[in-house]
């Protein structure tokens, strides 16, 4: 129970209240008990001896025959006993067969008074004997005391339930700002406390929503940012994954190359078997040197591109002038393979780029595009607009890839073939320079399946 009662705000300040609340009331009615008396006894000796002037002033004003209605009237108004005598008189008037008194009983009950006077109309003195019955204050402190279980009662009753009216007004705010606390230290942020109040209370309701709405903001921005964060750290891992497998893609495929010259070498210096012929495999050799060098000048290239700081060297270039050009080199190797490229372009249209790097670009796309398609196949680029924005497609026939080999065509050292060919697949570093090229110049790109064959798509900002 009394764990309970301290883990309850409500509870304390209920127990609080009320108690202040009974113990104010106890005390102001026993502060009534004692002090209402005796003030009552004050008030009636003051007035009691102002009575008892006014009535001696009269006495002596008038004469013997008039004073028993003057007597009478200051008795029933101040509920006294007066007794008159003199020599040869003695007359009692007031309230003592009231009261069941006499002038020598109980005289502690009793407010005295004794003087002497003369009427006008004789010389013989009379004495007055005046006194007032405390009965009335001691029958007030008896009703107090009669009503003293009833007071007590009605304080409880009254105590109780304004204290539990204090308590729910008081403490509600207080708990609802409490429950809300408890969702902040969660980190849970949608709500708002409505609390409109001009007090504290409502200044700090006020100060959560202000620290609620800073804390969500915060809370948006440091997620943003770890997200931010962990795509950086998932793109630096992808980097540097791929650049391992580039390095060992590399080392891979000059190794090939390599081993192939040390054999004819060693061969033709120890003249053995068919290395006698020099001539032929000096041949052999050089073309493979070659071989090696425009592989070297690739993975060059595409270290170039791939350098921090890179900057391309924007101009403003005719589209349509880069894809005739690449077309034009390409052709003696069509006409071998008996391929017909069609070209449909529309018009001249400038586009801001690097002119060498594009140029380059797209005539690997062109390049591939030929030289993967069959004998007797075709070759179609097409430059168009769409939406404001130049549209290039080249799509080679008779020809199709897996879903497999679309996802990683642009992969370095990658070949469709899965003999990895040099002689039929290139040198594999191609089409991720091209993807390259098109990334430093956020030119999108696609590659896919079509009816006629695959097709290369890229999108270009016109200016």
């Amino acid at each position: 129970m009394f764990k309970k009662i301290s883990s309850s705000l409500s509870i304390k300040v209920f127990l609080y209240i009320g108690s202040l609340l009974l113990a104010t009331s106890l005390i102001i009615y026993s502060v009534i008990m004692v002090v209402m008396p005796k003030s009552y006894k004050s008030e009636l000796s003051g007035q009691f001896s102002k009575n008892l002037g006014e009535l001696l002033t009269q006495l002596e004003k008038s004469k013997y025959e008039e004073a028993s209605g003057y007597i009478y009237n200051f008795c029933v108004v101040n509920h006294a006993s007066v007794t008159l005598e003199s020599k040869t008189i003695k007359e009692n008037y007031g309230a003592f067969r009231e009261y069941g008194l006499t002038d020598s009983k109980d005289s502690k009950m009793m407010i005295s008074a004794f003087t002497t006077f003369q009427f006008k109309d004789s010389n013989e003195t009379y004495s007055l004997r005046v006194s007032v019955s405390e009965q009335p204050v001691n029958q007030i402190t008896a009703l107090l005391l009669k009503m003293l279980p009833w007071i007590v009662a009605l304080i409880l009753i009254i105590s109780f339930i304004g204290a539990w009216f204090c308590s729910r007004f008081l403490t509600k705010p207080i708990i609802k700002i409490s429950s809300i606390s408890k969702k902040m230290s969660t980190l849970e942020m949608n709500w708002r406390c409505d609390i409109q109040r001009p007090d504290e209370i409502g200044v700090l309701a006020s100060s959560l929503n202000s620290m609620a709405h800073n804390l969500e903001t915060a809370l948006t921005e440091l997620k943003s940012a770890n997200e931010k964060l962990q795509m950086d750290i998932d793109r630096e891992r992808r980097q540097e994954k791929q650049r391992r497998d580039f390095f060992a893609a590399v080392s891979h495929e000059l190794k090939t190359p390599i081993t192939i010259i040390k054999g004819q070498l060693e061969g033709m210096i120890h003249n053995v078997g068919i290395y006698k012929d020099r001539d032929q495999y000096l041949r052999q050799s050089l073309k493979t040197a070659e071989s090696m060098e425009h592989l070297v000048k690739e993975i060059l290239t595409t270290a170039k591109l791939e350098a921090e700081g890179f900057q391309l060297k924007l101009m403003e270039v005719d589209l349509s002038s880069i894809i005739i050009d690449c077309c034009q080199q390409i052709a003696g190797l069509a006409l071998d393979k008996n391929i017909q490229i069609s070209t449909e372009l529309e018009g001249e249209m400038v586009i801001l780029a690097d002119k060498r790097l594009l140029h380059r670009a797209i005539s690997n796309i062109i390049n591939n595009a030929v030289f993967h398609s069959p004998g007797g196949a075709g070759v179609w680029v097409d430059l168009f607009l769409r939406n404001g924005r130049g549209i290039l497609t080249v799509e080679n026939g008779n020809i199709s890839f897996e879903d497999e080999d679309i996802e990683r065509i642009f992969t370095p050292f990658y070949r469709v073939e899965q003999s990895h060919n040099r002689n039929s697949g290139g040198s594999g570093l191609g089409l991720y320079i091209t993807k390259t090229i098109f990334d430093l110049h956020k030119i999108g790109y696609r590659i896919e399946n079509s009816d006629r064959g695959v097709k290369f798509s890229a999108e270009f900002s016109v200016i």
